[in-house]
């Protein structure tokens, strides 16, 4: 299985993306953290299994498990 660019885009309203800065600056964080952060917040809110740690065996996993190691800082 060949894993896809973990890049995402995706439009904002300007004035969420102001609130999203001032919390950034507040936080001494980047959009991304803020971003990857609450969606982490959100998949735990579900109940939505996710990846701590990854398996040789499973290559296809070791972007999520970076992709959330990313989120935690």
């Amino acid at each position: 299985m060949k894993l896809s660019d973990p890049s995402t885009g995706f439009r904002l309203p300007k004035t969420v993306l102001a609130t999203i800065d001032s919390i950034c600056a507040k936080q001494d964080l980047t959009r991304s953290q803020v971003f990857r952060r609450s969606i982490m917040e959100y998949l735990r809110s579900q109940n939505v299994p996710t990846i701590t740690e990854t398996n040789p065996s499973e290559p296809q996993r070791e972007w999520f498990a970076g992709w959330r190691e990313g989120a935690r800082r």
